[in-house]
């Protein structure tokens, strides 16, 4: 009998644990979830940004460090200048 309880009281246990697991890798994917959501929201406002407001982005010779860094240009922000070689 007491064999009994004990192993009951083992096996509850683990149920509990493995609830506990299952309920934490949820709440982790939705929090994932949530974030993948935040970044594809900055993607798209970004992407329609780009087709109104002139931008400058690095070059580089490496494909994975180009395009990293896009700098939006603001109504009055930067200049440029034209000089002739005459």
């Amino acid at each position: 009998m007491a064999l009994q309880s004990l192993y009951l009281i083992i096996y509850l246990r683990h149920k509990l644990e493995l609830e506990n697991i299952q309920k934490s890798w949820e709440q982790r994917l939705k929090e994932e979830k949530e974030a993948n959501k935040h970044r594809m929201e900055e993607i798209n406002k970004e992407e329609s940004q780009k087709q109104n407001t002139p931008y400058i982005w690095n070059l580089n010779e490496d494909l994975y460090l180009c395009n990293k860094i896009i700098h939006f240009l603001e109504d009055g922000e930067g200049c440029t200048y034209y000089r002739s070689h005459d």
